[in-house]
Formats: C-alpha cells, structure tokens, sequence
C-alpha cells in the first residue's frame, strides 16, 4: 500500500487506527486516507522490489 502526504498528525493518525484495526485488505481506510492512496509508476515499483 502507498500513500502520498502522510507527514501531519491527523494522517499519521488515521494510519495507525488503521493498522489496529486489521490494516489494508483488511479494513476499508478510515476517513480521508483512500484519498491518499496512490500506484507508484511501474519503474518505482521494481527499484523497490
């Protein structure tokens, strides 16, 4: 899972919530954070891999 704009308190938040409650595939996320959620470009994907 990837999310763009997580550095304020809120979001931080939200994530952690999250990830008690069961996280992604899991537990829909919670207020604003699908919003967040972003597909890096193929070429992201496999420097990470």
């Amino acid at each position: 899972m990837w999310l763009l704009g997580v550095l304020d308190r809120a979001t931080e938040d939200e994530i952690s919530a999250w990830v008690r409650a069961g996280g992604p595939g899991v537990v829909d996320p919670p207020g604003m954070l699908d919003l967040r959620i972003f597909t890096p470009a193929r070429r992201i994907r496999q420097q990470v891999d």
